[in-house]
């Protein structure tokens, strides 16, 4: 995509007429964003003693995120195939391929790991609040509408927080966090948390909107090149969330079969471009049947 808005070449922002007023919003509401989403983190650095560390957690997903430590902190070490160093099991390395760009910058420029997470959250939020407001004005032509749907988009909770003081003492104390509502302890509940919480749920929602996107541009415009993109973001987006994969396919799938009944658009197109889709996307899939298949300690990962 060539981002040369104030050039001559015809960009994505100019094909749906994004003016340099929106452009200059995406940038404002990112800033707030960030600082929002970051202060917590720079309030711990500093006001942390002298002699104590700041772990940089959270109460979303605090095992999630050491986990993550620990694969940026081998990629550090030199191994671009990780395993998993919270268990004694004798295992296999497997690829994740999320984690070493960021590894391999912690190693060149001496980050710690949470400095490098924190980072790469950080720019992922800029790139994910300019794909989605591309995706928003695909459906809204009005600017008006495009930015409140768009502030809407990243600012919204669910409502866990009116009903946590009358269900505290019946299932949070009693049944353990799994019980609380929601939006108060799981990161993927909505779109402000994704963002507050890590890189790598940025960027699978930005890569599961990429693929939508570029799915319907595909079957719109009838381009090979928004097809490809959706199958090469799909190759990403099952590498390191393979639980997806039913997401995508599933949605995709059913997406198709109903403008195959309606007669919405021309039926050897849209085969051409939901297989495009499929066979790039596919060797992931491939790659966890083997797993899956061959190592007890993936198996048992997938039954749970």
């Amino acid at each position: 995509v060539n981002f040369n808005y104030y050039g001559k070449t015809k960009t994505i922002f100019q094909e749906f007429n994004l003016d340099k007023k929106e452009i200059n919003f995406i940038w404002l509401c990112s800033l707030i964003l960030i600082a929002v989403t970051s202060f917590w983190l720079i309030y711990g650095w500093l006001s942390t003693p002298a002699g104590f560390y700041f772990l940089g957690l959270n109460s979303l997903s605090p095992g999630d995120t050491y986990v993550y430590f620990s694969y940026l902190e081998q990629v550090k070490q030199g191994n671009l195939f990780l395993k998993d160093l919270y268990t004694s099991e004798s295992q296999n390395y497997y690829l994740n391929i999320f984690w070493v760009p960021s590894g391999l910058m912690a190693k060149i420029f001496n980050l710690s790991n949470l400095l490098v997470y924190q980072l790469a959250r950080i720019f992922l939020i800029t790139v994910f609040l300019f794909l989605l407001y591309l995706f928003i004005s695909y459906f809204y032509q009005e600017k008006r509408k495009r930015k409140s749907f768009f502030i809407f988009l990243i600012s919204s909770s669910g409502l866990g927080f009116l009903l946590s003081p009358f269900l505290y003492h019946f299932y949070y104390l009693t049944k353990g966090y799994a019980n609380w509502p929601i939006d108060l302890w799981v990161a993927e509940a909505n779109t402000f948390l994704t963002l507050y919480q890590s890189p790598l749920k940025i960027a699978s929602l930005g890569l599961i909107v990429l693929i939508f996107f570029s799915f319907l541009l595909a079957i719109e415009k009838n381009k090979v090149k928004y097809s490809l993109t959706a199958g090469f973001s799909g190759l990403l987006l099952f590498h390191f969330h393979p639980f997806h994969i039913v997401t995508c396919y599933f949605i995709l799938a059913a997406f198709s079969f109903y403008l195959f009944l309606a007669n919405k658009v021309n039926k050897k197109d849209l085969i051409k471009h939901l297989l495009i889709f499929i066979v790039l996307s596919l060797p992931p899939v491939i790659y966890y049947w083997l797993l899956v298949n061959f190592d007890p300690n993936i198996k048992i990962k997938y039954q749970q």
